[in-house]
């Protein structure tokens, strides 16, 4: 396999810092560059003009090996570096980090060093939570496959961070304001942030660190769904435009904007033509995951060097119908090859940000008001090893100064209609009076169409809602993370999870308030129950039927006292803040158990969830290969059993008809998941099966989540928890 030299890609959100480099020395000279020493050991090289001035040494490895020295550049007949007669470049195996930094538990093989397609396992030790992937790949690129594992007890105010491959931390104690740091073992660089700190609300500061050799990179579809993660937070909005050609694009909330992103991809002669192609395929996965969003931004492609080419423009881009669909849009991008720039080949970064400020002038001056609105994204594509045409940081000053603006924020009150709703069949506020309690609320929620989206403003801003693609664009998870687990794991991780409600009880002239709660889970969860029973109208002897497992708890005077709701405010969302975003707690699990038991509107259901949720098939069977992948259960873990229950994902398979239907009666499936019992558990569903089936493999999952709760209420209460927000 050639070893990829890895593009340095720079993404500016509104305004990004610029990369500033050296001036080009791009003068031509007749002189040539040694031809000695130049070999490596156990692989090739390529030249990309001779041992002529300006030309560029390419070495070559077999697969799963890289070079020591990936290239070297003649100038003023020398090579830049420049080759060393007692250490010749060489073709060395690929190695992944180290993964034995693994704390709190066992990693699988232990080895000095691992190689490409070397697999790891990892576990815990006992008293501790396994989260991320309990198995590893070392890929080819240098990095490891999933997400880094990690074992913690989750009793701080924000969770363990974990120690990634290849480095080291420092910091054991994650409360608020506490900080972690970490380093890499040499000679790997740190990509990511060094120091973390414990926000208030329960979130680490920054992003997880990354442990890089010098021949890691980032394979196009890893840096498109870096793009399109970072990206995410911003496809909330709507587009003027919404095509029908664009399947599966969808618009479901009018905020009354835009988003107009920019890429810039350089073709410089520093860049190989692989990695021009590299690029251009990045861009293209990152076009497409976009359009899987309910919006259909607006593009500008240009491709640079000397000079800069425009691919596709902004102004065409909106008013010409065929340049909008995404077949013209990598047609046109593939039309440009890497020798389409012809023989001016400096790297001129300051001129294509001149380009792009002069389109969105353009943009301004068609409609201010509509530029005002728009959200605007610059990508640039550059390896940054050669800069002329000046520095360009003035003309990203005046970007700056363009796309600033004043937004008043104006109170308004929102009428809305609704076209229909579909309230949950076993909603009664009467059902268990005659138990003492006098309004019971377990199934109060309902789905509700609205004739019209909810415009968004300042003072009008949506609640994400768990296990969802809006609140995996607002966790900033990229797609192959954003599994309801995951989500679970981010939001309800720690035994005392602060939150909030907005009270409604403040005159129509004042700002709503912002009442803090706690929600009590893990330990604290029994006796938070119990004070149920003290409610006005509540004369029971068990309190957990009022506060069942489909209800979180909160209240009381430990370890704070929590605010009360007022009379009318019980019917408002408990929510979560996480990275700016405000997420809705246990709602997704009450929406899946909705149209479980939705018998006839069932198809006016599953529309109004396929409109919020995208696409439930792919949802479930997201889910379904998590929960496939999921550690075994120890004995007498009653909170492993609680957090594997599957009820929600049944939901979900049943309201997919005859697919989902074939999944949810897979026999296949309830094996494996019956391989990550205890021996003991293990027969005891048998047992139960062979006693109420006619035969060994006639149950599915409906009949494996039912007995799961069962078995998970018989643990004793020392070792249960709540049902997470969304279960599984």
């Amino acid at each position: 396999m050639e070893c990829k030299q890895r593009l340095k890609w720079l993404m500016l959100a509104m305004i990004c810092p610029l990369i500033a480099g050296a001036p080009s020395s791009m003068s031509k000279s007749d002189n040539s560059c040694p031809k000695e020493n130049l070999n490596i050991t156990g692989g090739s090289f390529v030249l990309s003009n001779g041992y002529s001035h300006g030309s560029l040494l390419k070495y070559i490895c077999p697969y799963k090996y890289y070079p020591t020295v990936q290239s070297r550049l003649c100038q003023g007949e020398q090579w830049n570096p420049k080759p060393k007669i007692r250490k010749p470049a060489e073709c060395k195996k690929i190695t992944c980090p180290n993964p034995r930094v693994f704390i709190n538990g066992e990693v699988i093989p232990f080895k000095d060093k691992y190689y490409v397609n070397d697999t790891t396992t990892y576990s815990c030790h006992s008293d501790y939570m396994f989260r991320g992937s309990a198995v590893r790949v070392c890929k080819p690129n240098g990095k490891w496959s999933g997400s880094t594992p990690i074992c913690g007890r989750d009793s701080d105010h924000c969770p363990d961070p974990g120690v990634p491959p290849g480095s080291g931390r420092e910091g054991n104690i994650f409360n608020i304001d506490d900080k972690v740091t970490y380093r890499c073992e040499r000679p790997l660089t740190l990509i990511g942030s060094k120091v973390r700190v414990c926000q208030d609300g329960g979130q680490w500061s920054g992003t997880e660190p990354q442990c890089y050799a010098d021949f890691t990179y980032d394979t196009a579809e890893e840096a498109s769904e870096a793009f399109s993660s970072s990206l995410k937070s911003n496809l909330a909005v709507s587009q003027q435009f919404e095509q029908d050609d664009q399947q599966g694009k969808r618009i479901s909330l009018d905020q009354g904007g835009k988003l107009d992103i920019y890429i810039a991809v350089d073709a410089s002669d520093s860049i190989e033509p692989e990695d021009f192609e590299n690029a251009k395929t990045t861009i293209k996965l990152l076009i497409e995951k976009i359009s899987y969003y309910p919006v259909s931004p607006n593009y500008e492609i240009l491709i640079f060097a000397t000079d800069v080419t425009p691919i596709i423009q902004m102004r065409n881009f909106k008013l010409n119908k065929n340049e909008r669909s995404l077949e013209r849009i990598f047609e046109d991008l593939d039309k440009f090859t890497y020798d389409s720039k012809g023989g001016k080949t400096g790297t001129n970064i300051a001129k294509v940000y001149s380009e792009i400020y002069e389109s969105m002038q353009i943009e301004k001056v068609n409609n201010a008001a509509a530029f005002n609105e728009t959200q605007h994204i610059i990508i640039l594509f550059t390896d940054g090893q050669a800069n002329m045409g000046g520095n360009p940081k003035p003309k990203v000053d005046q970007i700056k100064h363009l796309v600033t603006k004043n937004d008043p924020s104006q109170d308004k009150k929102l009428v809305v209609k609704v076209k229909q709703y579909v309230l949950h069949p076993k909603y009664n506020i009467t059902a268990k009076k005659h138990m003492g309690i006098q309004e019971y609320y377990e199934f109060d929620v309902a789905l509700i169409q609205l004739e019209k989206p909810v415009k968004m403003t300042t003072n009008a801003r949506p609640i994400c809602i768990p296990c969802t693609k809006e609140t995996n664009a607002a966790l900033k998870l990229s797609e192959s993370e954003g599994t309801c687990r995951k989500h679970e794991e981010i939001l309800m991780s720690n035994e005392l999870v602060e939150a909030a409600f907005t009270s409604d009880m403040d005159t129509d002239n004042s700002p709503k308030t912002i009442k803090r709660i706690t929600i009590k889970l893990g330990k604290y969860r029994d006796a938070c129950v119990e004070d149920a029973k003290k409610a006005k109208g509540i004369n029971v002897e068990n309190a957990r039927e009022v506060v069942t497992d489909n209800f979180l708890c909160s209240g009381g005077t430990e370890p704070e006292t929590d605010d009360v709701a007022c009379k009318g405010e019980s019917g408002g969302a408990t929510y979560l803040n996480k990275k700016g975003r405000v997420i809705q707690v246990n709602q997704a699990r009450r929406l899946a158990l909705a149209y479980v038991y939705a018998p006839d509107p069932y198809t006016q259901a599953i529309r109004a969830l396929d409109e919020h949720y995208g696409q439930p098939r792919q949802l479930a069977l997201k889910e379904l290969r998590a929960i496939m992948e999921m550690p075994a259960i120890r004995i007498g873990d009653g909170r492993g059993l609680d957090q594997y229950s599957l009820q929600a994902l049944v939901g979900l398979l049943q309201s997919m008809g005859s697919e989902g239907l074939a999944e949810l009666n897979c026999g296949s499936h309830v094996e494996r998941l019956l391989e990550k019992l205890p021996h003991e558990q293990f027969c005891q569903f048998k047992r139960c099966m062979s006693s109420s089936t006619a035969g060994p493999l006639s149950y599915n999952l409906l009949d494996f989540s039912n007995w799961l709760q069962q078995e998970a209420r018989c643990q004793p209460r020392r070792e249960r928890t709540p049902q997470p927000v969304l279960t599984h």
